[in-house]
């Protein structure tokens, strides 16, 4: 069997395992244990939240992910779907279910891809960036951050242009 069908990979050197890997080992091991996914943003970017609470519903662990709908061909149709997986898989290592490596092969593969793939929308990418920021800053609270934002008298990061993208970086400091 290889170790793909096995449910880890080797990627430069590291063996990562798949989020799939992952999921299976959660089920196995915590049985009472739930895994859900919550949308925080659908447009672009897509920003998905997994969670894991015991089976009093005690929050355990949480993952975030973020996809653009622009930064590949397969994102066009399935950013979402792509966005959630890594969230999971983000979720799952904080949980412990990592392996050696935070990040599982999904999500090393996909950052290789983009690595490669010409910039489709430089706009876009600079709204990702910030987005990223202000998730880390607010500690992934969508509604803190659009509360923030409308404070400030800037729109959502999605509708803003480059110079307004500047200024919430500014003022973000």
């Amino acid at each position: 069997m290889s170790k793909k069908e096995t449910g880890v990979v080797n990627i430069r050197g590291k063996e990562y395992k798949t989020v799939a890997l992952r999921v299976s080992e959660f089920r196995e091991k915590h049985p009472l244990f739930s895994l859900t996914t919550t949308i925080v943003e659908a447009g672009d970017p897509v920003i998905v939240r997994a969670e894991i609470a015991d089976e009093s519903g005690r929050i355990i662990a949480t993952g975030h992910a973020e996809e653009l709908r622009s930064a590949s061909q397969i994102n066009k149709t399935s950013a979402l779907e792509n966005c959630e997986t890594s969230a999971i898989g983000r979720a799952l290592a904080a949980f412990g279910l990592a392996g050696s490596e935070f990040a599982s092969a999904d999500e090393v593969a996909n950052a290789i891809h983009q690595q490669s793939a010409p910039s489709a929308d430089p706009v876009a990418e600079y709204r990702a960036r910030i987005g990223k920021k202000l998730m880390a800053a607010f500690g992934g609270d969508s509604q803190q951050i659009k509360e923030w934002l409308e404070s400030k008298g800037f729109k959502p990061v999605r509708e803003s242009s480059i110079a307004e993208l500047k200024k919430i970086e500014e003022v973000l400091g």
